[in-house]
C-alpha cells in the first residue's frame, strides 16, 4: 500500500497516479446514439461519465483511505477510464482525470480533450477546455490526460486542421490567460521521453515558469523499451519529486 511504503516523515503536495489507473464500468443505459458527435458530445453525456468516474474514484479512495493518505500528501490526482467495448479505442470510451483534496474530499473533474488519431472516432471528448485549469491550494494548476500534452507541441500545431487547430489555439489562449504554476499530466505508457519532448518544449516556451510532473507505465506493448528508465524519469519532470516505482510481483512472492 502507498502509505506503507512511503518514506517516513516525508510529505508532498500531490500524489500523481497515471492515466487508466482505474477502470470503471460503462454507464448502464448510455447508448452510442446518445453521444451524437463524440468530439462535441452533449453536456449530459459528459456529466454522466464524470459522475460514474467520480463514484469509482471515491469507492477506491474512500474517506478512510483519504485519512490514511493525508500522512503522505494533501492532494491526489488519478486517471480513470471506461469503454463501451473492453479496451476498444474505435468504439465509445472516455479517459478522465480527477483531483482530490484529501483534507476535505473535494473533487475536480476533467478528461482527455485532444485524442490521438486512432481515438478520433471513439473518444467521448471533454470539449470544455477550461475544465483542465483548477485552483488547488492557492496555486493555478493544469490537469492533462496523456495526449493532451500535444496542445503545446509545435509539430502537432503544424499538422493540425479543423477542430484540432481551433482546439490548440483555444487551449493555448486559456493557458496564457490562466498562467498555471503547475502542470500535472497523466500518461498511459511512457517508455521514452521522446514521446513528450515536443509538448514539453512547447510548454516551456509558452509558459516558462510552469513546473511539471507526471506518472506513467514503463512499458512498450511487450517490446523492449525505447529508452532507459532513468532517461524517462529525468526528462519528464522539472520539479523535485518522490518517485514511487511499482514492479510486478514474482510468482514466489505472491
Amino acid at each position: 500500500a502507498l502509505d506503507d511504503q512511503w518514506p517516513e516523515s516525508r510529505r508532498v503536495d500531490t500524489v500523481v497516479l497515471f492515466s487508466k489507473f482505474l477502470l470503471f464500468r460503462w454507464p448502464d443505459g448510455l447508448k452510442r446514439w446518445d453521444i451524437g458527435d463524440n468530439l462535441d458530445p452533449p453536456p449530459a453525456v459528459i456529466g454522466r461519465l464524470l459522475d460514474e468516474g467520480e463514484k469509482c474514484v471515491r469507492s477506491v479512495f474512500s474517506p478512510a483511505m483519504q485519512r490514511r493518505l493525508r500522512a503522505c500528501a494533501r492532494y491526489l490526482t488519478v486517471g480513470a477510464s471506461t469503454y463501451y467495448f473492453r479496451d476498444s479505442y474505435y468504439d465509445p470510451h472516455a479517459e478522465l482525470v480527477f483531483a482530490l483534496d484529501l483534507a476535505n474530499g473535494r473533487a475536480w473533474r476533467t478528461g482527455k480533450s485532444y485524442p490521438n488519431p486512432r481515438q478520433e472516432h471513439g473518444l467521448v471528448r471533454v470539449a470544455d477546455l477550461g475544465s483542465h485549469f483548477i485552483e488547488v491550494g492557492g496555486r493555478e494548476t493544469m490537469l492533462l490526460s496523456c495526449h493532451d500534452l500535444n496542445f503545446f507541441s509545435p509539430r502537432s500545431y503544424h499538422n493540425a486542421r479543423g477542430w484540432r487547430k481551433a482546439s490548440i489555439e483555444r487551449f493555448r489562449a486559456l493557458a496564457r490567460e490562466r498562467g498555471p504554476e503547475l502542470l500535472l499530466w497523466h500518461p498511459h505508457r511512457s517508455d521514452t521521453p521522446r514521446t513528450w519532448i515536443p509538448g514539453l518544449g512547447g510548454l516551456r516556451k509558452l509558459l516558462p515558469g510552469t513546473g511539471y510532473a507526471g506518472a506513467g507505465i514503463y512499458y512498450n506493448d511487450g517490446q523492449p523499451p525505447r529508452a532507459s528508465f532513468e532517461s524517462v524519469r529525468k526528462h519528464t519532470k522539472n520539479l523535485p519529486t518522490i518517485d514511487l516505482i511499482a514492479t510486478p510481483l514474482s510468482r514466489e512472492s505472491r
